[in-house]
């Protein structure tokens, strides 16, 4: 007993109180999982349901699977989804430095209760979350497997085991599968080149890569995708089809910086003003860098206080939005975006110069989440998914987050330390009495 109440765990059980409370709030009162997947094996098979999926609408047929199951009891996701988001806690935890691993802990707990939680909820909680958060969460569990690699842990077969079956869940999403790939591609190529791990290592590594490289083929030979795809572009964008491939993805790059700028979206705003700190404290030695962490800062604080998104785009900006994407695309908007992306990036590398490995690491992380969402600009339902579909980006961020604020926290003296962690504990209350007031308004 006293293992388990030992103080290293106490963040998990602070999140696990805090997620429990919220969905005792959570009734499930709309939503596709009421309207369609819980009728599903009413009037018919699983394997008959997943074959028509199959040709007719998706390549998500492992978590369609779970979901017509699932959706029949509100009470089995409800405790399934709970254990989804400590397991996402946990595994975000792990994949952070193990140095000072009480204080990460509470720096993972910290940031994931920032995120918001109420945009799980917009095809309704249980589609949602089944397929967006738990996905999430079983492909960081599944990348544990590679901090164990790195750091000379034993990897046991039943670890292994877990890996590849949560892996085959989690490479079911398009966004995670694109995630996935990048991750455990590139981790074989190190791999492959350093041979800092053991030879079997390399084969589980190879296994893992073959299984999402497997999943993505899949994905992109699926004739449901492409049916999907012309009916939606009908029913949601008809001017998508004559959108070219570069029109597309500018789309995706635009759409995503324009919503993390004007949105309110705290752990972007927090990435800025983290940059801006870490970057004003080196100010002597590189007011380059400085210059670099002003402009996204301020750029997302001018986008929030004159509500942009809210209130539409001055014509002359030429934003790209639903309403006005059928018209020439805004060069303006691109270069502008590119330009905070780039800046981004920049203060990012210079911060660990010293560190170069980390640096780059720091800076793909931060490309790869965007990378997830910008994609979303060669779907007709760009418009249209809500704020889901930054799942994973806000995942990256929170790892960029965290490592920023254990660079912050080393760099202060203990009374400043103290400082910004109590900033911090509040900001996070603050935070969780609001999600708290718009769950107990949606129920």
């Amino acid at each position: 007993m006293k293992r388990i109440f030992r103080k290293e765990y106490l963040p998990f059980y602070t999140f696990a109180i805090i997620i429990v409370f919220y969905h005792l709030l959570i009734v499930e009162s709309y939503g596709d999982a009421l309207t369609y997947f819980s009728k599903v094996l009413d009037t018919t098979s699983l394997p008959a349901y997943l074959s028509m999926r199959y040709t007719q609408w998706t390549s998500r047929l492992i978590v369609e699977s779970v979901l017509v199951y699932v959706a029949r009891s509100q009470i089995a996701w409800k405790i399934l989804d709970c254990c989804m988001w400590m397991l996402l806690v946990v595994s975000t935890s792990y994949l952070m430095p193990q140095k000072n691993v009480v204080r990460n802990r509470w720096i993972a707990v910290a940031l994931w209760l920032l995120i918001p939680f109420w945009e799980m909820s917009s095809a309704g909680w249980i589609a949602t979350t089944v397929n967006y958060s738990w996905p999430l969460a079983l492909g960081a569990f599944s990348m544990t497997i590679i901090a164990r690699a790195f750091r000379g842990q034993p990897i046991r077969w039943h670890h292994a085991l877990c890996s590849l079956l949560a892996l085959l869940y989690a490479a079911n999403v398009e966004q995670m599968c694109i995630l996935l790939l990048a991750v455990f591609g590139t981790t074989l190529l190190v791999q492959l080149r350093t041979r800092r791990a053991s030879g079997k290592v390399t084969a589980w590594l190879s296994i893992h890569f073959a299984i999402i490289l497997a999943e993505l083929v899949f994905i992109l030979t699926c004739p449901g995708n492409q049916y999907r795809t012309l009916a939606e572009t009908q029913t949601w964008n008809p001017s998508f089809a004559q959108l070219q491939l570069g029109q597309k993805l500018q789309l995706g790059i635009v759409d995503t910086l324009y919503v993390l700028q004007s949105s309110w979206i705290v752990l972007y705003g927090l990435l800025c003003f983290l940059l801006l700190f870490l970057a004003w404290r080196q100010r002597k030695t590189q007011p380059l860098t400085l210059l670099a962490a002003c402009i996204p800062f301020g750029s997302a604080c001018i986008y929030s206080v004159l509500g942009f998104r809210r209130y539409g785009l001055h014509v002359f900006m030429r934003f790209i939005t639903a309403e006005n994407q059928a018209y020439e695309l805004s060069f303006f908007a691109l270069i502008q975006s590119l330009i905070v992306l780039g800046c981004l990036c920049f203060v990012l590398f210079q911060l660990y110069r010293t560190d170069k490995q980390t640096g780059c690491l720091m800076v793909g992380v931060l490309l790869l989440g965007g990378a997830t969402r910008a994609v979303l600009g060669f779907s007709p339902t760009l418009y249209v998914s809500s704020g889901r579909t930054f799942l994973f980006l806000y995942a990256c961020v929170v790892w960029i987050d965290a490592m920023l604020i254990q660079n912050m926290l080393c760099s202060l003296q203990q009374k400043n330390r103290r400082i910004a962690i109590t900033a911090v504990a509040l900001l996070v209350g603050f935070f969780v009495l609001t999600t708290t007031y718009v769950l107990l308004r949606m129920a």
